[in-house]
């Protein structure tokens, strides 16, 4: 793992100006961009850190290199000249002319950069497609090799001007913006993360961005930083909910919800967001529009919740733990006692036992009174049971059952227990 800053160099004359970073007063005098962030942002690194400039055969011979076309001092000398600790090096790449090449760009770039990594990456001087294919290839990276893009710069020379303007200023008035656009690789982060939670219900990625944005920020305001210290909360009970569903914890699943909807409505929070990313918020904030105050129709939301997110072993306990639960809570029972669960667990199946296998009591109408229990729920906590244990026991039983009908009565049983419990309410 080392810092190392990517940057590309191409074979123009570079002008020479004072580049500065974040409005800055540190003004860097200099023809090369590379130049510059090296004495910015790699004053501090050491050895077993690097630049490493990508250049084509031309651009080493042009600006790498010293003698050179335009008999300046090129970039190997002045980075030299900086007397980091850090080393730097060039690494020869094609032109890009075509499909093949682009290839072997990318596999030069994934060469370079070793696991967890910590990138820097400058493409003030990357040509035409470059930009593309190099924040393609380090996203890339980040799931082969785990390394973490932390900056993204870009010198922007012509800000001050046309080149012919600039070359009429005297040296000492010509002034390069370097701007820090890793803002918009964030938000390619982000909407990965976010369509992850959206479509799978985990929320893993979201709490570590988040975690790696407000930590910083956190620390120097000795977490007084209101809006970070909400994006915070809200991260937490995000991964903390989907942990929740995962290991099926019907208890603490209410809590989560609460404080989700909760942290949701705090109006500070969107105060933390990039304009861009409001949208996404409120995608979230969709998603979790159905829970409410009422924890049996919470629950019969997150087994809602398990079933669009292809959680169906969870699905199926959710879905028979609360019909226990209902049972308790009409008879007035603590549901979460051990004995009363037990109990109630016990009655529920002999009672379909006692009638669900007689179909001729079951036309006669037995047990099917409103002042007796209900056979009805008895029978779908029953069946419930045998698709719960059809999973549980790994499919090692003479019924074994396909995905696709545990998808199929999985949404089936939701709509009934969710009919009989806003009738029996």
């Amino acid at each position: 793992m080392a810092n190392k800053l990517l940057t590309f160099l191409g074979t123009n004359d570079y002008l020479e100006c004072n580049y500065y970073l974040n409005n800055s007063i540190e003004k860097i005098q200099t023809r090369f961009i590379q130049s510059a962030l090296a004495k910015l942002i790699c004053k501090n690194w050491l050895e077993d850190d690097k630049i490493i400039i990508f250049v084509t055969k031309d651009a080493k011979e042009i600006n790498y290199d010293t003698p050179n076309k335009y008999n300046k001092p090129g970039l190997n000398e002045v980075l030299k000249d900086l007397k980091l600790k850090c080393m730097h090096t060039s690494v020869l790449i094609p032109e890009g002319k075509d499909v093949e090449e682009l290839w072997k760009i990318f596999q030069k770039i994934i060469d370079v950069v070793d696991d967890k990594d910590n990138i820097y990456l400058d493409i003030t001087h990357s040509f035409r497609f470059m930009p593309m294919l190099v924040l393609i290839t380090l996203n890339y990276a980040k799931f082969l090799k785990g390394i973490n893009i932390s900056e993204v710069y870009y010198g922007a020379i012509e800000s001050g001007g046309t080149l012919n303007e600039l070359k009429k200023l005297d040296v000492k008035d010509r002034y390069a913006p370097i701007f820090n656009i890793t803002q918009f690789v964030s938000l390619f982060d982000w909407t990965v993360a976010v369509e992850k939670f959206l479509s799978t219900g985990d929320a893993t990625k979201i709490s570590e961005l988040t975690q790696t944005a407000i930590k910083p920020i956190l620390r120097d305001t000795k977490g007084k930083d209101k809006s970070a210290a909400v994006m915070k909360k809200l991260a937490c009970g995000l991964e903390k909910f989907s942990k929740d569903i995962s290991i099926c914890r019907g208890i603490e699943i209410q809590n989560s919800i609460s404080e989700i909807k909760k942290t949701l409505n705090d109006p500070i929070i969107l105060d933390s967001l990039l304009p861009q990313m409001v949208p996404m918020f409120q995608k979230i904030k969709d998603k979790y529009a159905y829970f409410g105050e009422d924890n049996f129709k919470n629950i019969i939301q997150v087994v809602k919740w398990c079933s669009e997110h292809n959680q169906i072993q969870q699905g199926f306990t959710f879905l028979q733990e609360l019909i226990i639960s209902f049972e308790c809570k009409r008879k007035g029972y603590d549901i979460t006692n051990r004995k009363n669960r037990e109990n109630v667990a016990c009655e529920l199946s002999k009672r379909w036992k006692e009638v669900g296998y007689d179909k001729s009591k079951e036309e006669k109408g037995y047990n099917l009174t409103p002042e007796n229990t209900d056979y009805e729920l008895s029978k779908i906590y029953s069946e419930i049971g045998e698709y719960r244990n059809n999973i549980n026991h790994a499919g090692y039983r003479e019924n074994r059952l396909s995905y696709e009908k545990f998808v199929k009565n999985l949404k089936e049983y939701i709509q009934k227990v969710d009919n009989i419990i806003n009738e029996k309410k």
